[in-house]
């Protein structure tokens, strides 16, 4: 019986253990972004393809979706850099689910985070203004 029982508790933490593993690589895959983010030159092209996808109702609407979708795109950059979880929501949401893309007719991107990540990026955004000033004072030879 009490082999029985050390037998049955290897076994349950050896695959506690590959589990946990196989969690963490899963884990470390997402966080790094693999799936959601191409950092090369092929980020135009995937956006050129996706306004393909996504339906008009006029003339101006690919434009204004090219402009959401450069935007969520720096966004995601900007939030992957500095470690800021967010998640879309609201229409954005609703359009990613029933359209796979942007909805036609939505005209913002809809973008909620962390309330503990709000001071995070109230410092992201200084450094950024900071980093903006200061290059414009170089670059005009100020």
């Amino acid at each position: 019986m009490m082999n029985q029982i050390k037998t049955y508790m290897l076994r349950l933490i050896f695959t506690s253990i590959i589990l946990f593993i196989i969690n963490s690589l899963i884990y470390d895959y997402y966080q790094r972004g693999y799936l959601f983010t191409n950092r090369s030159s092929n980020e135009t092209i995937f956006i050129e393809q996706a306004l393909e996808r996504i339906p008009t109702c006029n003339e101006q609407d690919q434009s204004r979706q090219r402009a959401l979708l450069y935007t969520l795109q720096a966004w995601s950059h900007l939030a992957h850099t500095y470690h800021i979880r967010y998640w879309i929501a609201y229409k954005t949401l609703a359009g990613y689910l029933h359209h796979y893309d942007l909805a036609p007719y939505d005209h913002d991107i809809d973008i909620l985070i962390m309330a503990k990540h709000t001071p995070k990026l109230i410092q992201v955004k200084k450094k950024i203004i900071h980093q903006f000033i200061s290059s414009r004072f170089i670059h005009n030879g100020l």
